[in-house]
């Protein structure tokens, strides 16, 4: 095992404590407690909270931390693909378009997160990997607010006996 030349342990412990300090930025620091229902946060700023809950837990260790960040995920995960099966039992005629825009949002979600980590690689060690994690966490939390947001929205036409807006025919 080679020995880091003290520059470069200086510049990762840089990159380290950046990662952190943006982890913070995007946490609210009016209240220090986490909330008992999720909506209560913004997907941005509850992402950036499970990611210091994930750090604290683990000691700060990279690797530790997008283990964490990653079983959050999945758990948020199961949450999402239940508001979308509620979402596609609600959706109608939209259940096309519904499926299509589902499909490409996956895409989007694995190039994307995919893309913020290999950007995270040179640096060494697993930072790429929780930079990875905690993109996956934050979109999955940005999309399960917009299916909710979908599911409300048909609730409520439902409740009231409207008719839900039909897709608009693609040329």
């Amino acid at each position: 095992m080679s020995r880091l030349e003290p520059r470069e342990v200086l510049r990762r412990v840089w990159l380290y404590m950046l990662v952190l300090v943006y982890a913070v930025l995007l946490t609210s620091s009016a209240d220090a407690q986490t909330p008992a229902i999720t909506n209560e946060l913004k997907p941005q700023e509850l992402a950036g909270r499970l990611q210091n809950e994930c750090a604290e837990q683990s000691g700060g260790i990279p690797g530790a931390i997008a283990i964490c960040e990653m079983e959050k995920e999945k758990a948020f995960g199961k949450e999402l693909d239940q508001f979308y099966q509620k979402a596609l039992t609600l959706a109608g005629t939209n259940k096309p378009l519904l499926r299509e825009s589902q499909r490409n949002w996956l895409k989007y979600q694995e190039s994307n997160c995919k893309l913020q980590g290999q950007v995270m690689k040179p640096e060494g060690g697993n930072i790429w990997r929780s930079t990875e994690a905690i993109c996956l966490l934050g979109m999955t939390l940005e999309r399960l607010e917009e299916l909710r947001e979908i599911v409300s929205q048909w609730e409520g036409y439902e409740k009231n006996g409207w008719l839900r807006p039909e897709p608009t025919p693609t040329p």
